[in-house]
């Protein structure tokens, strides 16, 4: 099965069966790398490499694990070390919401690491122009066309811009979405 991990489903699931702080670590890496053999990219909420493009400390981690274990808060920073991990294994990142120029940092910092990047900010036009820019600019980002295709076009290459249908749960959401896109790039073709 090829599935998009979210992260932070990750690592409530892997402390779920973990009894302790070290187990849990321990448990993430592993989960983290099995997630890999059989997924075809990593997704998280883009406010967790947000404004500290650094991989936390071990002290940072084993305290918002330790946090996680005991009251069940999923800490930003337990989350940036699992997408820390997670750019280790090569496989693209979605970082979702959010303004992209939030993770400039983030996005400097991981270039040369030979993972993808995949931008997919929130329903709001603005938002995909300045994912479509970042995508032009750094070779490892890519970004999500968003809404309206014609607008990111103009700032980006095609074969940096994805279609996302921005639907959960019921099937008839990601058709009307994939309708919509494809109406929306019949349009641009016929300028």
């Amino acid at each position: 099965m090829h599935e998009i991990v979210r992260l932070e489903g990750l690592a409530r699931q892997v402390a779920r069966t973990s009894g302790s702080v070290q187990s849990f670590l321990r448990n993430t890496a592993e989960a983290v790398y099995s997630a890999a053999q059989s997924g075809t990219a990593y997704a998280c909420d883009a406010t967790a490499p947000a404004g500290c493009p650094r991989e936390p400390g071990s002290v940072e981690v084993r305290h918002a694990a330790s946090q996680l274990m005991q009251r069940g808060s999923l800490a930003p920073v337990l989350v940036r070390h699992l997408l820390w991990a997670a750019l280790a294994t090569g496989l693209p990142v979605q970082l979702h919401g959010g303004d992209p120029a939030d993770l400039d940092d983030f996005i400097e910092r991981t270039d040369g690491l030979g993972t993808d990047l995949v931008l997919v900010p929130g329903p709001r036009g603005p938002q995909h122009v300045a994912a479509a820019r970042r995508a032009a600019v750094h070779r490892h980002v890519y970004a999500d066309a968003g809404p309206d295709p014609a607008v990111a076009l103009r700032v980006a290459p095609a074969g940096k811009l994805l279609f996302s249908t921005g639907a959960r749960a019921l099937p008839e959401l990601y058709v009307v979405a994939a309708r919509g896109f494809a109406a929306a790039l019949g349009r641009v073709a016929e300028e």
